[in-house]
């Protein structure tokens, strides 16, 4: 019984202790002007801030606290996903810690996919807004098709570090990851503008 009663007391010291300031991946849209015509985009919450980004007229967006999902409505078979890591951005992009990130960048590749093969690690692969990165990608057949993925582990912050995963048929993989990347690049703060509902 009191065994049981302190690990009930330490999961609730610990979810007190959990920062709160994290950043939120639920999309939420807004409006902005722009030369006079209302603009339509999106925002994550960032310990009170708005983080805005845009997303081209043939995507859609969708997802909750911990991750947000990138549909591509003219290329079916390709997704993005932006999700929190399960490290932190103090991990280092070195090799004591690239085993580990390898690992769990291979665990993205679909569980029946045949012929996978790490085929480039890139370092600083996303150098923007001074994030540091670490890229992994993969090439394997899915349902007899070629495809290719890119795992990109992301700080964010000084504690917050995020997963870029980018997935697409073998050809269409380049046009589909330059599109995620736009949505990264396009990630700023609201400044002097009206975020909330459309």
């Amino acid at each position: 019984m009191k065994r049981s009663l302190f690990a009930i007391f330490f999961v609730i010291g610990f979810l007190l202790a959990a920062p709160t300031d994290a950043l939120d991946l639920t999309p939420r849209p807004a409006t902005t002007s722009f030369n006079g015509l209302r603009v339509k985009r999106y925002f994550f919450e960032d310990a009170g801030k708005q983080m805005a980004f845009r997303i081209d007229n043939k995507m859609t967006v969708k997802g909750s606290n911990d991750s947000a999902e990138f549909k591509f409505d003219d290329l079916k078979s390709a997704a993005m996903q932006i999700s929190r890591s399960p490290k932190n951005s103090e991990t280092a992009f070195e090799e004591k810690g690239l085993e580990s990130y390898r690992a769990d960048a291979r665990a993205l590749v679909p569980g029946n996919a045949t012929d996978v093969q790490l085929d480039q690690e890139n370092p600083g692969a996303i150098a923007i807004n001074g994030w540091t990165s670490y890229q992994f990608i993969f090439t394997y057949k899915l349902s007899g098709f070629d495809y290719r993925r890119s795992v990109t582990f992301l700080n964010y912050s000084k504690t917050e570090q995020l997963i870029m995963d980018v997935s697409a048929p073998a050809a269409e993989f380049d046009v589909v990851f330059i599109r995620g990347y736009q949505v990264l690049n396009s990630l700023s703060e609201f400044r002097g503008e009206s975020a909330g509902p459309t």
